[in-house]
């Protein structure tokens, strides 16, 4: 017996996916501020600039430890919990990214704030694909890139204001703060569909354990291509900084909105992307792979109008591979997985 993929609920409440949003917006905004702010955070807390990677490989173990054993916290928490628990974690990391006074406040800020996003971020990323049509993810995850457009401009705004780089936190912690409260008002709605097999009747199956999970060949192929496309995506928008300054010459303002325009082009792409739903599959991931070779070896012409160019056609190549790749997940691996 086949089990079929989550139908939709026949009342559609948008809470949630307003809410999904305003979450996606508060996860964008730090990375899009550590995208520009690592100068002044490395000379302010006397750290040598590659500590950078130390502090990225920080929120990646937040992430991956609760991404590793998600399905399993999800089963048996609850969407509302994970939601409710992420959200508090988001707050206390974002909480401490603003009053961060040293190299190890700052560590355990980004590795707080990334288990917040990674125990609540399955459970999201089910609520939108379940319950909305096709295409809804790349909306929110367009919402995440509104984040990182913005992230770089609140930076150079609070340091015109004289405020420095904590502040501009603020913005991220406020936005958390408020959907975790406007979580718990729509808690009857953080539910998911009932999963049902062919013949109608309720999938009642145990949820797979991790080490079945990675039994799967398929799974490590996605894996093997999340790996690729997630260092492309956040290698070039962290390091994509310091290379138009100290290699390219361009002034530190107008880097910052470089990096925003890299980051709108990567929305942009993704809201484009929401629209081509009725294309194969393949046909989009080839064409996202080629615009994403091209932009690459735009990027290495050594003249700053050839990377601005450059950072266009990465952002918006790369823009609809990874949710069009999470959102045809449930049919590839199953419901258990």
């Amino acid at each position: 017996m086949t089990t079929t993929a989550l139908p939709l609920p026949q009342r559609t409440s948008y809470a949630p996916l307003w809410i999904s949003f305003m979450v996606a917006i508060a996860y964008g905004l730090p990375m899009g501020i550590l995208n520009v702010a690592w100068a002044q955070i490395s000379a302010d807390l006397a750290q040598p600039y590659d500590r950078l990677g130390i502090l990225l490989t920080a929120g990646l173990i937040g992430r991956m430890s609760m991404t590793l054993f998600g399905g399993q916290i999800l089963s048996r928490l609850g969407v509302l919990t994970c939601m409710l628990l992420g959200l508090s974690g988001m707050v206390i990391g974002f909480g401490l990214y603003f009053t961060a006074s040293s190299w190890e406040m700052l560590l355990a800020a980004a590795l707080i704030a990334a288990l917040g996003n990674g125990v609540m971020d399955i459970g999201l990323t089910l609520i939108v694909v379940s319950r909305y049509r096709a295409g809804t993810l790349n909306w929110m995850h367009a919402a995440f890139g509104v984040g990182l457009i913005v992230g770089p401009l609140l930076l150079t705004a609070v340091n015109a204001w004289g405020w420095g780089w904590r502040a501009a936190y603020l913005l991220p912690l406020g936005i958390s703060a408020v959907t975790l409260v406007a979580s718990f008002i729509t808690r009857a709605e953080w539910t998911l569909p009932i999963a049902r097999n062919d013949d109608g009747s309720e999938a009642t199956g145990r949820a797979a354990s991790l080490i079945e999970t990675l039994r799967l060949g398929r799974v490590w192929l996605w894996l093997a291509v999340a790996f690729v496309y997630g260092g492309i995506e956040v290698g070039v928008g962290q390091l994509s900084g310091d290379m138009l300054i100290r290699e390219r010459g361009v002034d530190p303002v107008t880097a910052s909105a470089w990096i925003s325009l890299y980051w709108g082009s990567f929305t942009l792409g993704r809201m484009v992307t929401s629209f081509l739903t009725r294309y194969p599959q393949y046909m989009l991931m080839r064409a996202y792979a080629v615009g994403t070779v091209v932009g690459a070896l735009v990027l290495f012409i050594p003249n700053p109008a050839a990377a601005l160019v450059g950072l266009l056609i990465l952002g918006f190549a790369m823009a609809g591979f990874f949710p069009s790749q999470l959102t045809a997940v449930p049919g590839r691996v199953g419901l258990r997985h």
